[in-house]
């Protein structure tokens, strides 16, 4: 159960400039008194594509899609979209905080949102219907019509100005990634872990850093024990008594400050793309969608 850092659904849609390498600098940055998952900021989060608005290019990436596919006499299913997460993007990057929620739920993950009951479930596309869309199979036209370059789906991400991964961009993805790896080598981070150690020890559960106590093989059930509950709470008080989250954020954050620091060009220019994109990706929600 430990988190994916910055994942998923948490990644720079646009493609950028290659970055180079860097060391981390000292940042006099301050940050907040981490006590819950909310209190978890980082740098990097400014570059983050919010879910709202992944779900609004989603959107807008399915109508003109569908706008194409009927251009082959094609009707291309509407894609359920999931509900938008409501959690704070980093809630348990460093494993449990919240103490009202561990006493519920323990290590296991809060319930995703749950989907809208009245939603239908869209019928299975053909594989013709497939091929076009993803311009796979190939086939460069169908009855007479040309298929886009990468099919309906590629003329519909070109139209709403989203790239291709390349380098560049998959190398600015992994500063979150990098950051909560380096973070965790840090001799402040060992010496908070120490403490946070000692004091579970004296609590009774003997774990030496809090990803064993968050991946114990125990918590695996559908349902969380008494002492996976009493577990979490101890593992949540060590944590807010030996100030352990509020160190690896400082620590994080620098390392953060750091890479951004060196790559702030690419950065920006990925910003600037997403803009565009949502600013291109609302516009073509504003319009009726077409009938059929």
């Amino acid at each position: 159960m430990r988190p994916r850092a910055a994942s998923s659904l948490l990644l720079l849609l646009f493609a950028v400039a290659c970055t180079q390498s860097h060391a981390v600098e000292p940042s006099a940055t301050a940050v907040p008194e981490v006590r819950s998952g909310a209190d978890i900021r980082l740098p990097f989060d400014a570059y983050l594509t919010p879910a709202d608005q992944q779900r609004t290019v989603s959107l807008a990436e399915q109508r003109l899609a569908r706008t194409c596919m009927r251009r082959f006499g094609l009707d291309w299913p509407d894609q359920s979209q999931p509900p938008v997460p409501t959690a704070p993007i980093n809630a348990r990057r460093y494993g449990v905080i919240d103490a009202a929620e561990v006493a519920r739920i323990g290590y296991h993950p809060p319930a995703d949102p749950a989907p809208d009951p009245n939603a239908v479930k869209p019928a299975d596309p053909t594989p013709e219907m497939t091929m076009v869309y993803g311009g796979k199979g190939g086939v460069s036209e169908l009855r007479g019509v040309p298929i886009p370059d990468g099919g309906c789906l590629g003329e519909a991400r070109r139209k709403l100005g989203i790239g291709d991964y390349s380098a560049g961009s998959a190398d600015l993805n992994r500063i979150p990634t990098d950051s909560f790896a380096l973070a965790q080598r840090d001799p402040r981070y060992t010496a908070v872990t120490a403490a946070w150690s000692a004091c579970m020890r004296t609590a009774g559960y003997p774990y030496a850093d809090i990803w064993r106590a968050n991946n114990d093989p125990r918590w695996s059930g559908g349902t969380p024990s008494a002492l996976e509950l009493a577990t979490a709470e101890a593992d949540v008080a060590c944590k807010l008594s030996t100030r352990l989250p509020t160190v690896l954020l400082t620590v994080e954050t620098e390392i953060q400050t750091a890479a951004i620091r060196h790559n702030a060009e690419a950065l920006d220019r990925a910003r600037d793309r997403q803009k565009a994109t949502l600013a291109q990706a609302t516009a073509v929600l504003a319009q009726p969608a077409a009938a059929g």
